[in-house]
């Protein structure tokens, strides 16, 4: 049998070189920095050589690698012209009888070079690399830092003369730390997400972990209008019946006033004083109130109350004022949603439900973002948080208990429905022409 002529032997280890190159660099990149780390805290010998390499000069020998690898498919193409090119031009002019340019014989040769170094030296090993990144870092791990101390050198000096060009224009090379950026990570969430690599409940759940460090404290309080208060100059029975009712396991406790709020009462250290002394000293009961203010990010709140170990939190305005209350459950359901207890009733009212096609019945405690998603629309930035906040805004006064008032604004016909102490429960609220084609038009 004849055996393969040198030159097609010297480009096939310069192809199979390359795709080795590939498969150790790629294979590298591929295999995450914590696996790595926690295969080499386990003994793994292979693990702590490759991960030794990589945290002294990762950059750099990859880069380094990657040079080398081109420089092969140069090789590899320059090879193919200089053993190929006559022969290949005659053979063809004794099939054609026709004068072939050197140079077009040379292009084409070039260009199968390229072809088969791309395809069997870069892209077919990537993808065996993405598939086994872990077997196949470890097992070239030898291979890679043999390859790295012969760079080594090669590495070294255009590093050094890069350094020291950057420099020269006042630059700290130091500086171009690779960093992750908040918008990067969105994004890949975004894209895994597509992919259904992430599962949407995930890919909410990180968005809502991101949005904690925008979000002030007051967004997501309890309103000292819904707060349920015990107050000191009640009774022990009126205590117990009121916690019986309302069943939380922690209560403000107020003095004269309700921005004189004196401590916090856990109801399990009541029920404990039942039992023991029915008219013991209430107040020995009660644990020292964690004050915060309004404009506190939600994100320094939830880390604040893990290192003081407290589960509720006084929100106060910048008069010192009582404004509402904000517990860890609060906080995390801004992360996983809403949660339950078992006194909880798991079918809440909608607070915003669409009547007909140009009508919305809406809660005054809906958020101005959400009616702005459901009725796509824009509305006016104003002092206020709830629809019920802009509703009173635009009336500029405090409507009566059981009235009717209707009221436009912002292009909204908005009749107010509900009115219970002092407060907007619920309104019905039809969208003029103007602000509904403006709305198509956007969309």
């Amino acid at each position: 049998m004849d055996t393969l002529p040198p030159q097609l032997l010297l480009i096939g280890v310069l192809l199979v070189l390359s795709c080795i190159l590939t498969l150790a660099r790629e294979s590298s990149i591929a295999l995450s920095d914590a696996r790595l780390k926690t295969l080499a805290e386990e003994g793994n010998p292979r693990a702590v050589r490759l991960k030794k390499l990589l945290d002294r000069s990762s950059g750099g020998f990859m880069g380094a690698m990657e040079v080398l690898n081109l420089f092969l498919g140069f090789l590899i193409s320059a090879y193919t012209v200089l053993f190929f090119a006559q022969p290949l031009k005659k053979l063809l002019e004794n099939a054609v009888s026709i004068h072939i340019p050197v140079t077009l014989i040379v292009f084409v040769l070039i260009l199968a070079g390229l072809f088969f170094y791309l395809v069997i030296g870069v892209f077919v090993p990537k993808c065996f690399a993405a598939k086994s990144a872990e077997t196949l870092a470890l097992s070239l791990s030898g291979l890679t830092c043999f390859v790295a101390a012969i760079l080594r050198p090669f590495v070294w000096l255009p590093t050094a003369a890069a350094h020291l060009l950057v420099r020269i224009f006042g630059i700290n090379p130091k500086d171009f730390e690779e960093e992750v950026t908040e918008e990067e990570i969105r994004m890949m969430l975004d894209i895994g997400s597509e992919s259904g690599v992430i599962d949407d409940d995930e890919k909410q759940m990180i968005h809502n972990i991101f949005e904690l460090d925008d979000k002030p404290v007051e967004e997501i309080m309890t309103h000292r209008t819904d707060v349920d208060i015990l107050w000191m100059e009640d009774s022990v029975d009126e205590w117990e019946t009121f916690i019986n009712e309302t069943n939380h396991t922690r209560y403000p406790v107020c003095g004269d006033a309700i921005d004189d709020v004196i401590g916090v009462l856990v109801t399990r250290d009541f029920y404990r004083m039942l039992l023991q002394d029915r008219n013991g000293d209430r107040k020995a009961l009660l644990r020292e109130p964690y004050f915060v203010p309004e404009t506190i990010k939600a994100n320094e709140l939830f880390s604040q109350m893990q290192d003081k170990n407290t589960h509720f939190t006084v929100v106060l305005d910048e008069y010192g004022g009582f404004r509402g209350v904000v517990t860890q459950e609060d906080i995390l359901e801004e992360i996983v949603g809403e949660l339950y207890s078992e006194y909880d009733e798991p079918e809440q009212e909608q607070e915003i439900v669409q009547v007909d096609e140009n009508t919305w019945r809406i809660l005054g405690s809906a958020e101005i973002e959400d009616v702005e998603e459901a009725l796509q629309i824009k509305l006016i930035d104003g002092e206020y948080n709830t629809f019920a906040g802009m509703v009173l805004d635009a009336l500029g006064t405090i409507p009566d208990d059981g009235s009717a008032v209707d009221v436009e604004t912002q292009g909204l016909k908005i009749k107010v429905t509900r009115i219970v102490e002092h407060r907007i429960e619920e309104t019905l609220v039809c969208m003029t022409q103007e602000v509904d084609a403006e709305a198509q038009a956007e969309a």
